[in-house]
């Protein structure tokens, strides 16, 4: 019998079943496991995206889909004391190009050189060398660019922006300093001072970028106008700028000195009429010069002061009642004194003086000899009290304070060395301020350049006042002093100072300058100066002038003196004729009302266009004869219903000054009439602001380079 065949089953164990069980639970732990962790980490994504930086991811997409273009604001004008602009910002472009467009290089190295003077190789080698993109010129004009525009069709890249403009070039620029090309950045002088107020705020303008990356203006975005900058409102007159620029550059020249110095300060109240160092530098093209150029001298140099510090022994004779001047005489040794085993010399052999010749005579060994009673302490405390070895605190950077022994470091011969102006360093301002204390009738003050910072409307943001440091003696002690100083030009060594009709006040200084290098004082180095106040009696000018390292003479009394001489005669024929230009103790509301009859100033022997300026300014027709810069002679051709001058002639020598048309300038904005008397070298003077309503001259006169223009702008 068959068997029948059954199917066989076989059971797993209990703990396999368990362990595939586990398995298949573990697989689904861990895929659920993974969800889970993959929604937190999208939830924390969406979390950190949408609420911890949220702000972040709207201001990224405002970027993509936004633009805000910076609206530079325009700096403030920089003015001396008439009005007159030695600084302002005018419109120009940066122009670039991207080197995958350029069709014809050499073609458009041709128009650039050509508009803008530079070599066709200088922008050829511009355009090969860039990588992608190059900037080919910094600062060209609208009237320049539009030139360039008309002859290319190469695709340039144009950028508005500021670019610093100074009208007088070379005249005052260590005052007023300098801006840098590129940023408009102020590197020195006023510029960088007061930049806090100049530079203004920059504006914002908002646009939308579209789908092909166009830009388009933000309508629901407000456009924020910019807050052009403060203007400065300074204490300088540039026409005795001219005059001390002038003058010194031909004293430097005709000695051979390497750079001499001058400053012109009203002693009353501190205000600086004009600083001068040569050589300058053009602050339109600053790179072209030396770092040396930028110095600003007559704050920032130290010397040896010589002979011009012995107004400090003299006050000290005066203040302590020492010596009677007239009745105590000095023997001075025939010119060579031995004194604690050091020698002093005198220029000139002289034998018994009395104190007062001392002084007007110079005598090194005669001060010297006085200094024995002076007390130390006492006598470092009017030292100090004068202002040296400490900064004067004028508002211009770069200020050195000077050097100046405490009475402790004296040795038994620092008194006598000091007192005839060694063993201490100054400053030419220095020195100057202590000699207009003199003029003050002993009071100090503190120098200062600006004396108001304005906005666009005439607000007045900032005013400055005189301010007086300290009284250093009586005013019967100063009128002593003054006295002496007087003597000095009238018999003295500042003999070649003397003005017939102007009394002069002043002192001669020569000094032999210490070589570090050497730890010695070396014989063919000198500094010579003279430092001053006029009119003695009356005084409303103190003059510096100091020439460094002269080669042919060094004597302050020969060097100097005729310098000082040549400036204060060339001041004061103007002073005369407009007593209204600068009056030390008149208010500027009394000084702009001339009063009594016109006179016609003497400009004979000035630059011919100042002289042009100065009548002009002042009211007269000017009658040009003969080709020149230099005027030679001059004579009054009309009169008059009253009597008063009205036209003048100038017969000038040499060469003749280029003149142009006056342009139209009315109905134009500010900004396009300075656009269109770009490029005539005239001095550009902005009354109010908005639309041209009126001008001087009128359209149509002939003008000359550097002339004064003036613009009377009105709001619409």
């Amino acid at each position: 019998m068959q068997r029948k065949k059954t199917k066989r089953y076989y059971s797993q164990q209990p703990e396999e079943r368990r362990t595939q069980s586990g398995v298949r639970y573990g697989r689904l732990w861990l895929v659920v496991t993974g969800w889970v962790f993959l929604f937190l980490l999208i939830a924390a994504r969406l979390v950190q995206v949408q609420i911890l930086q949220h702000r972040y991811y709207v201001e990224a997409s405002r970027k993509y889909q936004e633009d805000v273009k910076e609206v530079p604001a325009r700096r403030g004008s920089i003015l001396d004391r008439n009005g007159q602009i030695m600084a302002q910002d005018v419109l120009q472009y940066e122009v670039g190009i991207s080197k995958s467009v350029i069709q014809n290089p050499q073609k458009l190295a041709r128009v650039f050189s050509k508009h803008l003077g530079r070599p066709v190789k200088y922008y050829l080698d511009r355009i090969r060398r860039a990588k992608t993109f190059a900037v080919l010129e910094r600062r060209v004009s609208p009237a320049t660019k539009a030139l360039i525009e008309s002859e290319t069709n190469e695709k340039l890249t144009w950028t508005r922006n500021f670019s610093r403009y100074y009208p007088f070039k070379t005249l005052a620029s260590q005052v007023v300093g300098f801006c840098d090309y590129s940023g408009n950045q102020a590197r020195a002088g006023l510029e960088l001072r007061y930049e806090e107020y100049l530079k203004g705020i920059p504006g914002k303008m908002y646009f939308l970028r579209d789908a092909r990356h166009h830009l388009v203006p933000a309508m629901e975005y407000p456009f924020i106008e910019p807050r052009n900058g403060y203007s400065l409102e300074t204490t300088l007159d540039m026409t005795y700028q001219q005059i001390v620029e002038d003058e010194l550059a031909r004293g430097v020249q005709k000695h051979k000195a390497e750079f001499g110095t001058a400053i012109l300060m009203n002693p009353h109240t501190g205000e600086i009429l004009a600083m001068a160092n040569y050589p300058g530098f053009d602050p339109n093209d600053y790179s072209r010069y030396s770092l040396n150029n930028y110095r600003n001298t007559a704050i920032s140099y130290l010397y040896d002061p010589g002979s011009t510090f012995k107004l400090v022994p003299l006050t000290y004779i005066l203040t302590h009642g020492l010596y009677n001047l007239d009745q105590k005489r000095v023997d001075c040794e025939k010119g060579r004194f031995r004194f604690r085993g050091v020698v002093f010399r005198d220029h000139e052999p002289f034998g018994t003086l009395t104190v007062r010749e001392v002084f007007e005579h110079s005598s090194n060994i005669g001060v010297a000899k006085l200094s024995r009673r002076f007390n130390k302490k006492d006598f470092y405390a009017l030292v100090r009290n004068y202002g040296l070895g400490m900064p004067t605190g004028i508002d211009l950077p770069g200020e050195e304070r000077g050097i100046l022994r405490k009475p402790r470091n004296f040795s038994r011969v620092t008194i006598p060395f000091m007192s005839i102006g060694y063993s201490i360093s100054v400053t030419p301002l220095q020195i100057l301020n202590m000699y207009a204390a003199v003029a003050n009738g002993g009071k100090l003050m503190q120098p200062f350049v600006v004396r108001r910072v304005v906005d666009e409307t005439g607000v007045v943001i900032e005013e400055y006042q005189p301010s007086e440091i300290r009284q250093l003696y009586t005013p019967e002690v100063a009128t002593q002093i003054a006295q002496v100083l007087r003597g000095v030009v009238s018999r003295g060594t500042g003999m070649k100072a003397r003005i017939d009709g102007l009394p002069i006040a002043g002192k001669t200084g020569t000094a032999q300058q210490f070589d570090p290098r050497t730890r010695s004082y070396h014989t063919g180095r000198y500094v010579a100066s003279f430092v001053g106040f006029f009119p003695a009696d009356q005084p409303e000018f103190a003059m510096i002038v100091v020439l460094f390292y002269p080669k042919k003479g060094y004597y302050g009394g020969q060097v100097a003196a005729p310098i000082f001489r040549n400036i204060a005669l060339s001041i004061y024929s103007l002073r005369e004729a407009y007593p209204q230009r600068h009056a030390a103790r008149e208010t500027p509301e009394a000084a702009d009302a001339p009063d009594g009859p016109l006179v016609v100033p003497d400009v004979q022997g000035m630059n011919g266009q100042l002289a042009i300026n100065l009548l002009e300014e002042n009211g007269f027709a000017v009658k040009c004869i003969g080709n020149g810069n230099r005027v030679w002679r001059q004579e009054v051709l009309e009169y008059d219903h009253a009597g008063n001058p009205r036209k003048v002639a100038l017969y000038l020598a040499q060469e003749s000054p280029v003149t142009y048309k006056m342009p139209d300038l009315l109905g134009l904005t500010m900004q396009e009439a300075l656009l269109q008397l770009e490029g005539l070298g005239v001095q550009t003077i902005i009354k109010g602001h908005g639309i041209v309503k009126r001008q001087f001259p009128l359209p149509g006169k002939e003008i000359a380079a550097n002339k004064r223009v003036t613009i009377y702008c009105e709001p619409g």
